[in-house]
């Protein structure tokens, strides 16, 4: 059977906490085909979480900092999901040996984000003259069985002051490594203020920024010495930025385009109970291309400010952000 580890997978996903893929190694019996299927319909909404969760807190304001001027944050996010994003419709026709226990065709069945399982079966046939071998299983639940009903992050981002409105931006998360498990996430954007170019900061209360940001997290997990998982999420923003001038409270809001693709492979050698040998079986895909509305305050105190927003999107995301700063 595969090994114990490789029901983690889910685990080493998103920053998953707890959910086990436990029978995924059963879709395996059934073929690879049917388990590179069903894989993907079964993480693809928590792939997209993802790449929605790290493509926003690149702003806290429309006005691009002076030349020189500086700004360190710790910014902290959650990100949510709604009950669609929790299943998926399943057709037994595609697959080839997976069938539904009650004989039903085609049904929602829950993804990683989701929480009921759903009996199921595989039967392989053994030869001319012998019975089929019947595996009967439950399709994994997700986090919601799990009691987790949203996905956390934070990071550090540093922004810079130029000339002429422009301020750059580069963000990190310091690098993770266990045993099993390293990770690794670096980012970068340039934020271009409008409103001073043209130059309607004299005519307008307002600071207008246009945004651009890109974020890539690269991760591995060691399931054995020949068997890895390795996944890597791009997240970009594009985004038009308004907010107030005002000396120390300040409202700000962003309208833009989430886009980006997050890629998991399971890599190595696997041998299920039959003794037949799988290399390299599983390559997963997603793509986003999502509009986001971003609505937030911000407060500054001197050196110190706290800002905290809310963006609505496909998954939206509440964000945090301490922030230290000399503008």
């Amino acid at each position: 059977m595969l090994s114990p580890k490789f029901k983690s997978l889910v685990v080493f996903i998103l920053f998953s906490t707890g959910v086990s893929a436990q029978n995924l190694d059963a879709l395996f019996e059934s073929g690879v085909q049917d388990a590179q299927r069903f894989a993907q319909g079964y993480f693809n909404p928590a792939m997209e979480l993802g790449i929605h969760n790290l493509s926003g807190g690149w702003y806290n304001s429309g006005k691009s900092k002076k030349t020189l001027a500086f700004e360190v944050s710790l910014i902290g996010n959650v990100s949510t999901w709604s009950e669609k994003q929790e299943s998926f419709l399943l057709n037994t026709a595609s697959y080839s040996n997976l069938k539904f226990s009650d004989g039903a065709q085609e049904k929602y069945v829950a993804t990683v984000l989701g929480n009921s399982s759903t009996s199921a079966y595989v039967e392989e046939s053994l030869g001319e003259g012998l019975p089929n071998l019947r595996t009967d299983f439950s399709l994994p639940a997700g986090l919601r069985s799990e009691g987790i009903q949203f996905l956390p992050s934070a990071f550090l981002q540093a922004s810079l002051g130029l000339i002429k409105g422009i301020e750059i931006k580069g963000r990190f998360l310091p690098f993770v490594s266990s045993n099993d498990l390293s990770a690794t996430m670096l980012g970068g954007g340039v934020q271009f203020d409008i409103s001073e170019i043209l130059p309607l900061d004299r005519v307008l209360p307002l600071g207008i920024s246009f945004l651009l940001g890109y974020t890539q997290l690269d991760a591995s997990y060691q399931i054995e010495s020949n068997q890895s998982i390795e996944s890597q999420i791009i997240s970009r923003n594009m985004s038009l930025i308004v907010s107030t001038r005002l000396p120390v409270f300040n409202l700000y809001g962003g309208v833009g385009l989430i886009s980006g693709s997050s890629d998991l492979n399971l890599l190595g050698t696997y041998q299920i109970a039959s003794g037949v040998n799988f290399v390299d079986p599983i390559a997963l895909q997603s793509e986003v291309s999502d509009i986001g509305v971003t609505l937030g305050a911000k407060l500054k105190l001197g050196f110190f400010r706290l800002n905290v927003d809310h963006s609505f999107s496909e998954f939206n995301t509440t964000r945090a952000g301490i922030n230290i700063g000399l503008r």
